[in-house]
């Protein structure tokens, strides 16, 4: 739930955070969410390869969400107003968002089998259904504030990942998460 706070907060109101941080003009932030959804959904395709052919899915998660919960933390201690760093940073948190949404099922599938994989799946998108509700809401009220509460919210949620995989290779005896 604390990834989708971050995610839909993100997500939805992207152009006025950028604004807010950066200072720079709508048309600009609005740019830098194209470069954001083009790194989303080509990072899908990176971190979907990583997975089956190196790490496993919830390793990938974990490093990704871990590293965009430690940039952000920088980015918002260091207050830092390069865009170009900005473009970074939200590059590594759309890979870092590719990464979860495209990695989710395949732990699910791992886990439980195709047996009822829609109602897994469905239960699954809880959490953006209570994101949503809490992300664009703390999004808007200051940009640092949100900032470092994502920063906070990818850190916990790569820390799950790392845990539910040493869960799930244990219960189920596979070594595939």
């Amino acid at each position: 739930i604390l990834g989708t706070i971050m995610i839909s907060g993100l997500q939805g109101n992207f152009v006025l955070l950028t604004v807010g941080l950066m200072g720079v003009t709508e048309a600009k932030a609005a740019w830098m969410y194209t470069i954001f959804s083009l790194v989303m959904g080509a990072g899908g395709l990176v971190v979907g390869w990583i997975s089956d052919k190196v790490l496993g899915p919830t390793k990938i998660i974990a490093i990704t969400t871990i590293v965009g919960g430690v940039v952000t933390g920088i980015f918002v201690i260091g207050h830092i107003n390069n865009v170009g760093m900005y473009v970074i940073l939200i590059c590594i948190i759309g890979l870092a968002i590719a990464a979860i949404s495209t990695l989710i099922a395949v732990i699910l599938m791992n886990a439980y089998g195709s047996k009822n994989f829609g109602i897994n799946f469905g239960l699954i998108q809880c959490g953006p259904l209570v994101g949503s509700f809490i992300g664009p809401q703390l999004a808007v009220r200051t940009a640092e504030t949100f900032m470092s509460i994502g920063a906070v919210a990818l850190l916990m949620c790569g820390g799950m990942f790392l845990l539910a995989g040493i869960v799930l290779n244990k219960e189920i005896g596979k070594k595939t998460f």
